[in-house]
């Protein structure tokens, strides 16, 4: 070591011991929470360095160190000159670093104001409407359910929840428990414990009130054979779980103090409830769960794929439609959507083709081909991500049909062979659908059958579970679409192909999921991100662990669990001719704008992402130049476009 670095070493030692031994040596400047919420620096928790408790006698020595230290550094400028630099660096970097926890703290505190002000706002419409209605006896209600139907899931009997779960739910899990059934297994569960029950989102449109609740639970659950004596649970571990489960409510209708279909009781008469085949009460003959009187679970969606649009305004020709049919609803359209994939997966399993004849339409031959498994495949483990309406198309005569398109994201591993011993055709995979259902101009919907959709619409007789295109009761066709939507036609989900882009293109407004709930047509749904993510970055053949890490943190991002991910990279993998790639340049550019907001939910974009940014953007042909000066306009319009809204708020 030369005599002039040793001296520096000796000053500026003295300087900081002199100074009381501060902690500027241990601040970190890459997490430092500069101009933090805190009001005092970060700056190794005393200023910079200084005690303020020294002696006179130290204040001297510093006096002299430091005035020793100036001297030396004019003395030698190729050393004071490469020093400042360094200080500058650092201090601008700070400076950055602080901007951007700034940027964070701004966009986590817009979003969660603007979904606060969307929920309060249809709260308060619901008590307008009903003033009985109380939040902690809503949620103690569905809390009641939520055990109810974890019970029945575990008996295999869901006569105890029939009376509160639209038919779509009860296809769903009527179809689950019948493959436990025929697999001689059951799925136990024992000591739930729901460890929180919240408000997630409210909506109140002209016909119903949804309110969104997410259950945060525990349980132990295991397979064990049917017909034999309950295994000891000691050993397996606790399973967590939370998913979003959607309670919807006819608007105008008022809560009853006493009673509730939740708990067990007829909301008309009052009695207790006995299930026998359809959820009709045994003493009025009311039916329960069409959601006219009282709340009827209408989804259950995983959380990390919970995404619902603020309203139908979006939604191209939704107005025309229900300025023809008042009484339609996108809660029953959903639920239609719903029933009708769980009747195709049923009948696939059970190699019935008659199970779906209901839901089919006339012109199809057959279940849809992109449900088919090949040979006399079925599905395995199948699971409902999300159910959302799309688009529509008002028919414009009595002879045309209306059309309605529903995106089911749904997953499932397809199989062959014997039920209980199959054999996997692939890895468990995301598939997204658009199912198109359709319906004669000029038929009218019934609010209070909404969600009791699996009943003839012409006499309301209960439709044969094994299968007809025709009601037994009136002789009524079920599939022509005189009386109820039926399928028309299944095609994959191509998330560029109705993309509306602006003119000319530029960063989607912060209208998407930044404010609200929700995703416009401009934007792609997170798990579309990440499954075109990641089969742009594996053109090669393969993804790197760079490449994975750089989908973890998308996926981290959004709150996508890890075998959510692993669902979304075997679909890229499994289905490369079935993944929607950008088709140009404006495309590009607008997946390229949807990733870097995603990025900025964490507030700031690494050296790691921008390398897969920059990747991903090779149809851009952009270089490392652009993609930075796009993620610095994408960091400037999120904080604009933020407190813009809350000037428009104040």
């Amino acid at each position: 070591m030369s005599a002039s670095v040793s001296q520096l070493l000796q000053l500026i030692t003295a300087y900081f011991q002199a100074g009381g031994g501060g902690d500027f040596g241990s601040s970190d400047f890459g997490s430092s929470d500069f101009g933090g919420d805190s009001g005092g620096s970060d700056f190794g928790g005393s200023g910079f360095g200084f005690d303020s408790g020294t002696s006179d006698s130290g204040d001297s020595q510093g006096g002299e160190a430091l005035s020793a230290l100036i001297s030396w550094l004019v003395e030698h400028p190729w050393v004071s000159v490469p020093l400042m630099l360094l200080v500058g660096y650092l201090i601008i970097r700070t400076y950055a670093e602080g901007e951007r926890r700034v940027i964070t703290r701004t966009i986590r505190k817009g979003r969660k104001v603007q979904q606060n002000e969307l929920m309060t706002r249809a709260m308060a419409r619901i008590h307008h409407s009903d003033a009985n209605f109380l939040q902690p006896i809503f949620l103690e209600r569905v809390t009641l359910a939520f055990r109810a139907i974890q019970e029945c899931w575990s008996r295999q009997d869901l006569r105890k929840c029939r009376a509160f779960i639209s038919d779509g739910v009860h296809e769903r899990f009527q179809l689950y428990l019948q493959m436990q059934k025929a697999e001689g297994v059951r799925q136990r569960i024992d000591d739930l414990e729901v460890a929180e029950a919240k408000f997630v989102a409210v909506h109140s449109e002209s016909q119903f009130d949804t309110i969104h609740v997410m259950f945060i639970a525990s349980a132990v659950i295991a397979d064990e054979p049917l017909g034999q004596p309950a295994a000891t649970r000691a050993r397996i571990p606790r399973k967590e779980f939370s998913e979003v489960w959607s309670f919807a409510r006819r608007h105008g209708a008022v809560t009853r103090q006493q009673t509730s279909v939740l708990a067990g009781q007829c909301p008309h008469c009052g009695v207790g409830l006995e299930i026998v085949d359809k959820p009709q009460c045994s003493h009025c003959k009311s039916f329960l769960n069409s959601g006219y009187d009282d709340w009827v679970l209408a989804e259950i969606t995983q959380d990390c794929e919970w995404l619902v649009a603020d309203s139908a305004e979006p939604i191209p020709s939704w107005n025309e439609l229900i300025s023809a049919d008042p009484g339609l609803s996108l809660q029953q359209l959903e639920d239609r959507a719903s029933v009708v994939l769980w009747r195709c997966l049923m009948s696939l399993y059970f190699q019935q083709p008659a199970m779906a004849a209901p839901v089919l339409s006339q012109g199809l031959s057959g279940i849809p081909a992109a449900w088919r498994v090949s040979g006399e495949g079925f599905w395995k483990r199948p699971a409902m991500g999300s159910v959302e309406v799309v688009r529509c198309h008002s028919a414009t005569s009595a002879q045309d049909f209306d059309r309605a398109v529903v995106l089911l994201r749904w997953s499932g591993t397809k199989a062959t062979g014997h039920r209980s011993t199959p054999r996997l055709l692939n890895h468990q995979s995301i598939y997204s659908h658009e199912v198109t259902l359709i319906r004669r101009h000029g038929v009218q919907s019934k609010i209070e059958s909404t969600f009791s959709s699996f009943s003839c619409r012409a006499c309301g007789g209960p439709i044969d579970v094994a299968g007809a295109d025709s009601c037994t009761y009136c002789g009524k066709s079920l599939n022509d679409g005189s009386y109820d939507w039926v399928v028309e036609s299944v095609n994959l989900h191509r998330p560029f192909s109705n993309v509306r882009l602006p003119q000319p293109v530029e960063a989607p407004k912060l209208t998407g999921w930044q404010l609200k709930p929700q995703w416009l047509s401009v934007s792609l749904q997170p798990l579309d991100s990440l499954i075109v993510s990641a089969r742009m970055l594996m053109s090669d053949g393969e993804l790197a662990e760079v490449e994975k890490e750089f989908l973890r943190g998308l996926a981290e991002c959004q709150q996508i669990p890890a075998e959510r991910l692993e669902e979304c990279i075997a679909a890229a993998k499994s289905a490369t001719d079935e993944i929607s790639l950008p088709g140009d340049t404006a495309q590009a550019r607008l997946l390229m704008q949807d990733l870097m907001r995603v990025a900025f939910v964490d507030g700031r974009v690494t050296r790691h992402e921008l390398a897969m940014l920059r990747k991903i953007s090779g149809p851009l042909n952009w270089s490392d130049a652009d993609v930075r000066q796009a993620i610095g306009r994408t960091r400037k319009e999120l904080v604009r476009e933020l407190r813009d809204a809350g000037r428009l708020r104040k």
